[in-house]
């Protein structure tokens, strides 16, 4: 998974979210601005389940945005979410 495993990326996203709400409770608006990108970021390194709809085509789980080329494409080039190709 890119030199990342889903269990590094998901540590990563708690300790952010932690970051996040403990800036947010203090209203330091530039460090939310900040951990809310980094949070963005990283989500979308985590793979997301596609569903396919139709032979050839599925959409993103993500943006909905259709993607043609079943299990060839890594990333969906509408909205950069990581694809799961496994059933």
């Amino acid at each position: 998974m890119d030199n990342y495993t889903k269990e590094s990326l998901k540590s990563a996203l708690k300790a952010l979210n932690m970051l996040y709400e403990n800036a947010k409770s203090k209203e330091n608006h530039d460090i939310v601005y900040g951990l809310t990108e980094g949070i963005v970021a990283l989500e979308k390194r985590v793979p997301k389940k596609i569903e396919i709809y139709d032979y050839g085509k599925a959409h993103c789980s993500v943006c909905k945005t259709d993607i043609h080329g079943v299990g060839k494409i890594k990333y969906c080039f509408h909205c950069g979410q990581k694809l799961n190709w496994d059933r």
